[in-house]
């Protein structure tokens, strides 16, 4: 079954010696934990998706908030640490990507 996905953040300006396991340990270090990451390292993007973001107890029609996550990734740096702020991830919200079925044809 498909996780819902309630909301996404695009991470760019990714180096491309980043491996997603780093991105994995720098967010484990500021404590977010996406429901799922689609790893886009040799375009330096990824996004990160999460759901169940509501309380809950919450009113079903109160909105998201993503405000806690978006600031815990600011100035977010993954890999060679750089003094300048080219080494900076950017963050910016997206819509979800849908995931595609990929059939392993050579195993058939």
């Amino acid at each position: 079954m498909k996780t819902h996905i309630d909301f996404s953040l695009k991470l760019s300006n990714i180096s491309s010696g980043v491996r997603v396991r780093d991105l994995k340990n720098a967010l484990l270090m500021r404590g977010v934990k996406p429901s799922e990451i689609t790893w886009q390292g040799y375009r330096g993007i990824c996004y990160l998706h999460f759901s169940k973001l509501r309380n809950e107890a919450a009113p079903p029609d109160q909105p998201v908030q993503v405000d806690s996550i978006v600031a815990n990734l600011q100035q977010l740096r993954i890999g060679e640490s750089v003094n300048d702020e080219e080494g900076f991830i950017y963050v910016e919200p997206a819509k979800p990507i849908s995931r595609i079925e990929v059939t392993d044809v050579t195993t058939v």
